[in-house]
């Protein structure tokens, strides 16, 4: 017995000592790097305010959905303003080889084309009624139930086998589960494009500004396609780092074997690390919220993280802010109701009553209940994470103030509806 009990005595200690060499190598680790990093983001803001590099027009413009679905059809249409005819539209058509090389007729461009049961197609470059090539784009929303199925059965309805729909997706992600279809429905002539192709000489939509870029000898045009290519990179290329700050932390990981073992530690952490932060958000966000609404904060079986608030249990409506495992890209405000008023024409009168207090709806979502959703106005998860770590310590800021106030909104429009409904 004494000698089982000295043998975890041993071994506990051990532990512990491995554990306390693991946290001096970790504090070494960071106290090494952050100087390093500091230096060059100190050279960052210096370039920066001598050439402007992180400023991009789109900023400033209307970027979402259909803001980017207008830039893309008008560029495709060869009777757009930018006056290259149909340069830009054949650069893209020849990079997609489901596409016949001898299309018929004078194309022309839709934008928003309704087609039946209230759908419609995002972008739609038609050869007279003959062919289409219809995009469908997603660079922020989630599909509804059943979209691309309901996209594919009119093409095919219509144009029989002569049309190829794009899902234009950040990285090429598929459509999901909800709407994927069969190949009897059309399937067949799906093409899936990323906005920002992940391997070298890959096509998607960056490609296609580059080239259009390079074709063009109109200074001013060069000018709009190269902004709206580095828009495009930082927005969905997934790295929010500069090339200075990846060469810096690079250098330094490569610089010992022990730092690429701990690099490797940290990164295995970071998903666990992030988990916890939104965790922290949400409950720290249910403290700024009115002291009348009932709040609780839930994860479900796939990791995603909800912030629901209603005025009592049991109300018909309440409001839910969900986190899933793609971070703040797929935050959401929702407004659901519960199973006693789930019939069509009361989702369907009250969905239209929230787009007019709040705005145009982003999408149902695949959740039967939820009449109303929109994205949340932070995306980026790299950048948002140390913000929200320190909001958290400091008990307050904008993010937290945008959070809440858009939830107090959301509430206030429900409320409303609530005391005018019949």
């Amino acid at each position: 017995m004494a000698d089982l009990e000295h043998f975890f005595g041993a071994l506990n200690a051990n532990l512990d000592a491995a554990a306390e060499s693991n946290r001096r190598q970790l504090q070494q680790f960071v106290n090494e790097l952050a100087p390093r990093l500091e230096a060059a983001r100190t050279l960052e803001r210096e370039l920066d305010r001598r050439l402007a590099r992180r400023f991009n027009a789109l900023s400033y413009l209307r970027n979402d959905e259909l803001g980017l679905s207008r830039i893309i059809a008008d560029l495709l249409n060869p009777k757009g303003v930018h006056g290259q005819g149909d340069t830009f539209l054949r650069l893209f058509l020849d990079r997609l080889a489901p596409v016949p090389k001898d299309l018929p007729g004078e194309a022309t461009v839709a934008v928003e084309l309704e087609i039946h049961n209230q759908r419609r197609l995002d972008i739609a470059v038609r050869f007279g009624k003959e062919y289409c090539l219809a995009i469908e784009n997603k660079p922020y929303a989630r599909d509804q139930q059943d979209q691309i199925r309901d996209y594919l059965r009119w093409l095919k309805r219509t144009y029989r086998s002569k049309f190829l729909l794009i899902y234009l997706s950040p990285q090429g992600q598929p459509p999901s589960e909800l709407s994927v279809v069969p190949e009897d429905d059309g399937g067949e002539n799906l093409h899936v494009m990323p906005y920002h192709e992940a391997a070298p000489g890959g096509f998607g939509l960056t490609a296609w500004l580059r080239a259009c870029r390079m074709h063009c000898d109109v200074e001013r045009l060069r000018w709009f396609l190269a902004e709206a290519e580095a828009f495009c990179e930082r927005e969905f290329g997934g790295n929010t780092m500069t090339a200075s700050e990846i060469g810096v932390i690079k250098e330094f990981v490569l610089s010992d074997h022990r730092n690429v073992t701990t690099a490797a530690a940290i990164q295995g952490a970071w998903p666990d690390i992030c988990s916890e932060i939104c965790s922290g958000f949400f409950e720290h966000l249910k403290r700024h919220l009115e002291e009348e609404v009932q709040r609780r904060v839930e994860r479900d079986k796939g990791g995603r993280y909800w912030l629901r608030v209603s005025d009592a249990p049991g109300e018909s409506h309440y409001v839910g802010l969900r986190h899933d495992a793609k971070g703040p890209k797929g935050w959401w405000f929702h407004v659901s109701i519960n199973e006693s008023k789930k019939d069509e024409h009361t989702k369907t009168q009250m969905q239209r009553k929230l787009e007019k207090k709040l705005g145009k709806s982003a999408g149902a979502g695949p959740y039967e209940a939820i009449v109303w959703s929109e994205y949340c106005e932070h995306r980026d998860w790299t950048v948002l994470i140390p913000k929200i770590y320190r909001e958290l310590s400091d008990g307050a800021g904008e993010i937290t103030e945008c959070y809440a106030s858009r939830l107090k909104e959301v509430m206030k429009a429900v409320r409303e509806i609530d005391n005018h409904e019949p």
